[in-house]
């Protein structure tokens, strides 16, 4: 790979767009399910559509024919994509890291 050359600019910059889409689920009955007095309801909500734009910043070809940089993969919110969805929605979900830890003691 060549500093200027087809497969430089290619991987340097891709010319493609990349998208992540996120669908949560939604703890509708958060406070009555914590008493105790309902089963837990969940909705799935989403799609929270975001484009990914990747780029390479300071590329260095080194001595030893290896190169370096930094990658650099931002997220960009894509309002008319996440179909009426915000950015800052409220959702309440499950934190599935304190269940497990708390199962295995």
């Amino acid at each position: 790979m060549t500093e200027g050359g087809e497969i430089f600019n290619l991987w340097a910059q891709p010319p493609v767009d990349l998208y992540i889409k996120i669908y949560l689920f939604n703890i509708t009955n958060a406070k009555a399910f914590l008493a105790g007095r309902e089963l837990l309801n969940v909705e799935q909500v989403g799609p929270y559509v975001y484009k990914e734009v990747m780029t390479h910043k300071n590329i260095t070809f080194n001595e030893n024919n290896t190169m370096s940089s930094t990658p650099s993969h931002p997220l960009v919110w894509q309002d008319q994509m996440s179909e009426g969805r915000r950015e800052d929605d409220e959702v309440i979900m499950l934190n599935i890291a304190m269940l497990v830890s708390t199962y295995f003691y």
